[in-house]
């Protein structure tokens, strides 16, 4: 069965509107590890975007005398699958050019026949930041992550059931963590906020949704397996 994957519904909407880039600010820990989180999944999108994961869906069954409702797996494409989810989110990228090469993504992936077109529509791009990133990510070796991902997604076994397995869990941390990056990036700011004066009743407001995004946090670390440090 698919791994769970966490929700940030309980969360103020502002959540996508505080990551928004801020140029003119020295980049923190938080700033740094959330665009490294938004990467990963545009890397992903472009390797592995149009195979087929599974999702948990209810499905009518109407050869039943009443039709009754069950919980079944029915495939779906990965882009498909994680354009869902940033929108049941409300997730924005935080940087201007990841969000770009995202929507463009999304255009160019509705006609094409094979992730071959849309990477040779990226690392020819006329656009010279949006050439960078798919050249840099596609072709140039990476000593820190393109090892492990080039074996998590070696396409001669894609079809194999351990493979959709294995591709099913990465697309699901890939989510969930740029979901606790997301986490980790609004928990800056509402600190930096307190360092603010505000009248009493808005800053324990504040401390009130530090103290949720701080749960929110714990959950998703836990559904990735991943300790979190402060």
């Amino acid at each position: 069965a698919p791994s769970p994957v966490a929700t940030l519904s309980t969360i103020s909407p502002s959540i996508v509107n505080v990551s928004r880039e801020q140029p003119l600010t020295e980049p923190t820990l938080a700033d740094i590890c959330l665009e490294r989180a938004e990467e990963q999944l545009l890397i992903l999108l472009l390797k592995q975007g149009m195979y087929d994961i599974y999702e948990s869906r209810v499905v009518e069954q109407v050869s039943t005398m009443p039709a009754r409702e069950t919980l079944g797996l029915m495939p779906v494409r990965v882009d498909q699958y994680v354009a869902n989810e940033l929108l049941d989110n409300d997730i924005q990228f935080s940087k201007s050019i990841h969000e770009q090469i995202f929507e463009e993504y999304c255009q160019v992936a509705a006609t094409a026949t094979a992730p071959e077109l849309i990477q040779r529509h990226f690392t020819t791009h006329e656009q010279k930041d949006m050439r960078d990133f798919a050249i840099r990510h596609l072709f140039n070796s990476d000593p820190e992550y393109s090892p492990g991902w080039e074996i998590r997604y070696d396409i001669t076994i894609r079809t194999t059931k351990e493979h959709v397995t294995n591709l099913q869990k990465n697309v699901e941390d890939c989510i969930n963590m740029l979901k606790l990056r997301k986490m980790e990036h609004y928990r800056e700011t509402l600190q930096k906020e307190l360092e603010q004066e505000h009248p009493d009743e808005v800053m324990e407001q504040i401390l009130k949704t530090i103290s949720l995004v701080n749960q929110r946090r714990k959950e998703i670390a836990e559904i990735l397996g991943v300790v979190i440090t402060r």
